[in-house]
């Protein structure tokens, strides 16, 4: 097992397709953080005392701290992103992407907030919030889902 600080790992957006990614790596990018969870479907049945839950559908998302740089390629995409409500694929892997073995998570979404911070004394961001798109390529539907790079 290779333990790993956040730090190395990667954040990319994809600019080819799901069947033909060309992973951009997004470099102006501190904390990351992928969401993931499950809905809980309630059962009340009459024989049982308590209420209890069944794990029903997942859920997921991503935040992320973008440094705001204007005039860089990057991150002008990424505004652009949002500005055009454009579902885009994102992934998190916990090496770079192209290197056999690794790890990531890959969903389509969508910027669904892009607020600006100005704090005095701390990096101009944006703490940008991804959150899963439906998506379709080829007449298929492409969920939300873990890979690894052959």
């Amino acid at each position: 097992m290779v333990l790993r600080v956040g730090n190395d790992n990667k954040f990319y957006y994809n600019t080819g397709t799901n069947a033909a990614p060309v992973w951009v790596l997004i470099e102006i990018v501190g904390d990351v953080t992928l969401d993931q969870g499950v809905n809980e479907a309630e059962v009340d049945l009459r024989i049982l005392d308590y209420i209890v839950n069944l794990p029903a559908k997942k859920t997921t998302g991503v935040t992320a701290m973008i440094a705001n740089q204007f005039c860089n390629t990057v991150f002008d995409a990424l505004k652009t992103i949002f500005e055009n409500k454009t579902k885009t694929q994102f992934a998190i892997s916990d090496i770079a992407i192209a290197t056999s073995g690794a790890e990531y998570f890959k969903l389509y979404g969508f910027a669904s907030a892009w607020p600006w911070s100005q704090a005095t004394q701390e990096l101009s961001q944006h703490d940008v919030t991804l959150s899963p798109a439906y998506f379709e390529e080829s007449a298929v539907v492409v969920p939300p889902q873990w890979a690894v790079t052959p």
